[in-house]
C-alpha cells in the first residue's frame, strides 16, 4: 500500500508493437513522439521501471528488437507484423515510471484517467479515509504532477471507485457511505458565473448530483458506459448493479440529476 500515486508513459517498442497489430486498421498508431524513451529496464535493486539511456546502461539481458531501431518510417505498409516472442515481450511491454504524484496522506485505493475538454490529461484518485476530512478526491496534471483541485463535501467516508465518462465531462464517485457522487466539468461559462462567488472560478470540477443510499451495502465499483456518457453502472455488496442515466434537472439550468434506469437482482 503507497500513498503515491505513479505515472507510466508507454515506450517506443510498445506503441510499434501496437502500431504492427492494428495495421491497414483506422485506430493504427501513426505518430510516435521523438522524445519517447525506446524501451524501460527494472534495475537490479530498484523499485521502478526506469528507461534505457543511451550509452550503455543496465538493461533486461537476452533482449532481441523485433521493431529495428532505424525504422523510424511511420507508415504502416513499411511495418511488417512480426510478433515478439514470449521472453521479448516482458521486455517490449514494460513501461517507464516517468512521475509520481504526492499529496494524499494515507494510502491511494483508486485512481482514474481522462483527457479534459480542454485537451489536459488529469488523475482523480483517493484514498483510505479515517475522517470525513480525508473522504475527498485530489484532481492531478498529469504533465506537471501538480494537484489542481480537491474535491470535497461529497463523500463521509472511503472514496473506492471512480469513473470518468468517455467525453471528460463527468467524474462519478462511490465508496463505503453508499453514497453515488456525480462531479461535473464547470464549461468556461460556469467558471465565469463562478468567478463571482469565493474563488469558485478556478475549479475544475463542481458536484453536480449525488444519491444518498444508492445501495443498500458498500458500494464497490462504478462505471461509464463507453459509448455513452450519459449512462453509468454501479455495483455493490448487496449483490445488486443498477444503470443509472444522466439527465437535465426538471428544473432547467445547469442543473442535473441521476435517476435509476434499470437494477439486475443477483441470482
Amino acid at each position: 500500500d503507497e500513498k503515491v500515486t505513479r505515472i507510466f508513459e508507454a515506450p517506443k517498442a510498445t506503441l510499434r508493437l501496437l502500431r504492427s497489430l492494428k495495421q491497414g486498421t483506422e485506430g493504427s498508431v501513426s505518430n510516435i513522439d521523438a522524445e519517447r524513451p525506446e524501451r524501460s529496464f527494472l534495475p537490479s535493486l530498484g523499485l521502478s521501471n526506469r528507461t534505457t539511456i543511451a550509452g550503455g546502461v543496465e538493461e533486461e539481458e537476452g533482449y532481441e528488437a523485433t521493431a529495428k531501431d532505424d525504422a523510424d518510417d511511420d507508415t504502416a505498409s513499411s511495418l511488417q507484423v512480426e510478433l515478439p516472442t514470449e521472453r521479448d515481450l516482458g521486455v517490449i511491454t514494460l513501461w517507464p515510471e516517468v512521475r509520481k504524484l504526492f499529496g494524499h496522506h494515507y494510502e491511494v485505493v483508486c485512481v482514474a484517467s481522462t483527457i479534459t475538454p480542454t485537451g489536459i490529461v488529469i488523475v482523480a484518485s483517493a484514498c483510505k479515509a479515517r475522517d470525513v476530512e480525508n473522504a475527498s478526491i485530489m484532481i492531478f496534471e498529469v504533465q506537471s504532477g501538480r494537484c489542481l483541485q480537491v474535491l470535497k463535501g461529497g463523500h463521509r467516508s472511503t472514496v473506492v471507485s471512480l469513473s470518468f465518462s468517455s467525453d471528460g465531462q463527468y467524474l462519478a464517485s462511490a465508496g463505503r457511505d453508499r453514497r453515488l457522487c456525480l462531479w461535473r466539468w464547470r464549461s468556461v461559462d460556469q467558471k465565469d458565473a463562478a468567478g463571482d462567488k469565493a474563488g469558485g472560478g478556478d475549479e475544475l470540477f463542481y458536484l453536480a448530483s449525488a444519491v444518498d443510499s444508492a445501495h443498500k451495502r458498500i458500494i464497490w465499483c462504478v462505471h461509464f458506459c463507453p459509448s455513452d456518457p450519459s449512462i453509468l453502472v454501479s455495483g455493490a455488496r448487496d449483490g445488486f448493479a443498477k444503470i443509472w442515466q444522466i439527465a437535465q434537472s426538471d428544473e432547467g439550468g445547469n442543473d442535473i440529476e441521476m435517476s435509476e434506469l434499470h437494477k439486475i437482482e443477483p441470482s
